[in-house]
């Protein structure tokens, strides 16, 4: 069952002064944003023709400007599409070439190597024939002294006057001075 007595049907009468008062202020500012909301509702700002018109204008400048920059643009870009692909041209054109070099390298480097072989054999090949020649010469000297010890010392004991020998035109003469020593 509900108390009467202690029921209050009034409750901001028993608020103190400045709570009521903010109550109020709160109600008031409803109350006025409210109305204000309405009335921007119904009641539109009358706005003349002209400026639509001068604002509608500037619109279109502005657009015409903002066209013409387009336009720039796509002809720059254009322009600079064109310089790209000559750019991807001159790249394609330039690798190739590098890659003609490389192979044109790689073959000179091969052609190197069997030239260098080459040399280093017919080095080996220079030296053993130097050596071969050397010992020929040496063989060939001995050879020469052998038989001019015997034939030019065979003519002394027979009388005749040589001292020595010499070899010219792969002969042997015996001489009476100069030449080389006989040792007999």
């Amino acid at each position: 069952m509900i108390d009467y007595k202690s029921f209050n049907a009034y409750p901001w009468k028993d608020r103190s002064f400045y709570a009521r008062i903010s109550a109020s202020v709160i109600a008031l500012g409803v109350l006025i944003f409210v109305a204000g909301s309405l009335t921007g509702m119904f009641l539109a700002p009358s706005v003349s023709d002209t400026a639509c018109e001068q604002s509608i204008g500037v619109y279109n400048q502005s657009n015409q400007g903002l066209q013409s920059a387009l336009n720039i643009c796509l002809e720059n870009n254009k322009i600079l599409n064109d310089k790209a692909d000559s750019c991807v041209v001159n790249l394609t054109r330039s690798n190739n070439e590098l890659a003609k070099c490389k192979l044109d390298l790689n073959a000179s480097n091969t052609q190197n190597a069997d030239l260098a072989k080459q040399v280093t054999d017919l080095t080996s090949k220079n030296e053993l024939i130097y050596s071969t020649l050397q010992n020929l010469s040496s063989n060939y000297s001995a050879l020469a002294d052998n038989y001019a010890q015997r034939y030019c010392c065979q003519l002394v004991r027979w009388g005749f006057d040589y001292t020595g020998y010499s070899v010219t035109d792969n002969e042997v003469s015996c001489t009476a001075t100069g030449g080389i020593p006989l040792t007999c």
